[in-house]
This record gives structure tokens, C-alpha cells and sequence, in this order.
């Protein structure tokens, strides 16, 4: 299994989403920063498309992993449930 990768970026993670990676966690790491964990085979090339700006998505299905993601983070934020150490 590869290392889950790891971004406060809401637009990363739901377009990792679209493309089949998985949600692992949702995680407050301060008072006002969600960091999203997301898995899965071809997640470290996902990333790499990402960042070179090569990943293509279907703009409805990232609106609606976007606004999940969105919900999630703001579920989070509302509980206060911090993490003590961040890698």
C-alpha cells in the first residue's frame, strides 16, 4: 500500500476524489486548518497529474466532492477536536 497523501488544499482533495482516491480522514490540525488524508493505488500519480496540471475532472463531480469536502471541514472545525502532532 502507498503513504497516504496529505494536503490542507480542498481542491486537491476533492479532485484526487474525482479521479478515485479515497477519504481516509479529516483531521483539525489548529484552530482554523482541516487536513484531508486520502488513499488509494494510483494516488501518488493523481498527485503528480495535479500538480503539474495534467488531471482532468468532470466539473459536476467535483463540485459535489467539493462541497462534501466543504461540509466535512466545517463539521470539523465546529468540534474542536485538535491533533496533537502533525508530521
Amino acid at each position: 500500500m502507498q503513504n497516504p497523501i496529505e494536503t490542507t488544499d480542498i481542491f486537491k482533495a476533492a479532485s484526487l476524489l474525482c479521479s478515485g482516491g479515497n477519504l481516509t480522514e479529516v483531521k483539525l490540525i489548529d484552530k482554523d486548518t482541516v487536513l484531508f488524508e486520502l488513499t488509494g493505488e494510483n494516488a501518488g500519480r493523481l498527485e503528480s497529474n495535479y500538480t503539474n496540471g495534467r488531471l482532468l475532472v468532470n466539473p459536476l463531480e467535483f463540485r459535489g466532492k467539493l462541497n462534501m469536502l466543504r461540509d466535512l471541514m466545517f463539521s470539523r472545525l465546529k468540534q474542536k477536536e485538535y491533533v496533537v502532532s502533525h508530521v
